[in-house]
């Protein structure tokens, strides 16, 4: 009888033993180097890859960066720049879109999208614009949003500073100087808070996306059987206005305006 219940006290143990490791194998198992590999670990591959021309793989990486919601300016540059070598022109002005919304200002980034587009084969002329509109354009678009929220922040800190100090000084002088501070300050955090609200506005109701079929025949309503308005092909760059079920409204650079099918683009 003492012999059963000995056998059955390390049956016990073994079993909670093996119960502890399975627990602590689940807990630790996603954590661990050998099972699973860091965003930047598989950017850094990916740049690797690349720099040996092996630019399908290099995509493969960089999309596996993007399905761990990991998103920045210089990954989608760098996927652009895999698809143009793969001479997938609509994918890589897809990414190079991308990227400037991080990098608005980005020399290279401008640069590659222009020549991408260069293998466009709709040349589309935008409707010119009166000059204050052009630069104001420019202006809005000179900062990211991250840029444009870390200035606001900053502005509107000195401005707490600069009043802190009107408001304690008992120096005339310091007051005067303060007093010029705080109007500065203030006018600056209006701007950039003007600025960053439109931005953000205009993300929200202006979207835009890249065709990735080779011809699309835009038709004049959402029906398959409605007349065709025009004609643009992969890697033309629209935007998105009205959506009826699976088809969306779009307007050309150009004014044109016509409906096409959502799996016919990739919005940026």
């Amino acid at each position: 009888m003492k012999i059963l219940d000995f056998r059955f006290q390390i049956l016990d143990w073994k079993k909670l033993l093996s119960t502890v490791i399975c627990i602590l194998s689940m807990l630790f198992a996603p954590c661990s180097p050998l099972f699973t590999q860091t965003s930047d670990e598989l950017f850094q591959k990916g740049n690797e890859l690349y720099r040996q021309g092996k630019f399908i793989e290099a995509i493969k990486l960089y999309q596996k960066v993007l399905e761990k919601n990991e998103e920045n300016g210089e990954l989608y540059f760098n996927l652009g720049n895999a698809y143009f070598k793969t001479s997938d022109y609509a994918h890589a002005i897809l990414n190079y879109e991308r990227a400037k919304i991080f990098l608005p200002t980005d020399e290279a980034v401008n640069v590659n999208l222009q020549l991408a587009n260069v293998y466009v084969t709709d040349n589309v002329e935008p409707m010119p614009l009166p000059f204050y509109v052009e630069w104001w354009n420019v202006v809005k678009t000179w900062f990211s949003l991250n840029q444009l929220s870390s200035m606001l922040v900053g502005f509107f800190i000195a401005l707490l500073l600069s009043v802190s100090v009107f408001l304690f000084t008992r120096n005339f002088l310091l007051k005067r100087l303060f007093l010029i501070f705080n109007a500065v300050f203030l006018g600056s955090v209006v701007i950039v808070a003007t600025i960053f609200i439109i931005r953000v506005s205009e993300g929200t109701s202006q979207q835009y996306a890249v065709v990735l079929t080779d011809v699309v025949n835009i038709k004049t309503t959402p029906d398959d059987n409605s007349g065709d308005a025009f004609v643009i092909h992969k890697g033309l760059k629209v935007r998105l206005l009205d959506k009826v079920g699976d088809w969306r409204e779009i307007k050309l650079a150009d004014g044109k305006v016509g409906w096409m099918k959502e799996k016919e683009f990739e919005e940026i």
